[in-house]
């Protein structure tokens, strides 16, 4: 959260959860999608457990569903449980329908995301740009 330090004010700056797991089932083909969701969010004076993340995502993906739907359902989730001023959502997930049927690729995934915040144009992209560098950082274990 932004606030003051030793140094001065603080710059907005997301707090961000990463690979929470998840797994649905299309609504098009009745077979799983399953991957990885990611939520980034500013909060607003309301913090939010950090295992709340995970259970967002589980209580929306539990149903049948489009993976641009999911990403929305969570996105809307987090602000109404935060009241946040800025929210990133994206998902990474293997489709069964591309893997078992017609293409038949078992390495392609597909990827949504959603963005929502109450920011100035200038401070939501600055944020987005540190949230997708985060995104990227490798899941080393050297802690």
């Amino acid at each position: 959260p932004k606030g003051e330090s030793k140094r001065g004010t603080l710059a907005p700056s997301p707090t961000i959860v990463r690979g929470i797991e998840f797994s649905s089932l299309c609504e098009h083909h009745m077979l799983p999608f399953y991957g990885v969701c990611h939520i980034g969010y500013v909060a607003n004076g309301k913090v939010l457990g950090l295992s709340k993340f995970a259970r967002i995502v589980d209580h929306c993906s539990h149903k049948l569903q489009i993976q641009e739907g999911l990403t929305l359902e969570v996105l809307d989730a987090v602000v109404n449980a935060t009241g946040c001023e800025w929210v990133g959502v994206v998902m990474d997930s293997a489709h069964m329908c591309m893997k078992m049927r017609g293409v038949e690729k078992q390495c392609s995934t597909t990827v949504t995301s959603r963005f929502w915040t109450s920011m100035s144009d200038a401070q939501a992209r600055d944020i987005k740009e540190e949230f997708y560098r985060n995104l990227q950082l490798t899941n080393t274990k050297s802690f």
